[in-house]
């Protein structure tokens, strides 16, 4: 939606050109609501989709403020006209809720996020460097079964 945005006038000179595809200033309006709803699922997918980083410790958090986003994106489009958006919003704040409840459920996804938290409100170290280092450490591995 970015995309088409940034290319109003080329696509508002084709619709003149051709008016049959002519698209409204309601669903103009629409599409820039779309892209403000959608904004921060982008920049989710970037930050959790890097490859030299470790990013398991950021889920939870990623999912919560995502679903934070939808809620006050809810409140905000309660006029009738948004019906459609907002029920879009509300299909994936449950999507989200059902995911950040399977997070809460993992011990490894609440171990991550904890030690994530502790870099970021206590120690203010590399957060990286530390979670490599107890993820290799005898404290991550699975307790031997003794007999």
């Amino acid at each position: 939606s970015d995309r088409a945005l940034d290319l109003k006038p080329a696509i508002k000179a084709f619709y003149d050109a051709y008016p049959q595809y002519h698209i409204s200033k309601r669903g103009w309006a629409l599409l820039s609501k779309a892209r403000d709803v959608l904004g921060p699922f982008a920049n989710a997918t970037m930050e959790m989709s890097a490859s030299k980083r470790v990013t398991v410790s950021k889920t939870y958090f990623t999912l919560f403020d995502l679903q934070d986003h939808l809620s006050a994106k809810q409140r905000e489009l309660k006029d009738k006209k948004w019906a459609s958006l907002c029920k879009g919003i509300k299909n994936a704040s449950e999507k989200l809720r059902d995911y950040l409840t399977k997070c809460a459920d993992s011990e490894i996804y609440v171990w991550a996020s904890s030690a994530y938290l502790h870099c970021l409100l206590i120690s203010r170290t590399n957060c990286t460097q530390f979670l490599i280092h107890a993820t290799n450490s005898s404290y991550s591995k699975p307790m031997q079964k003794t007999t």
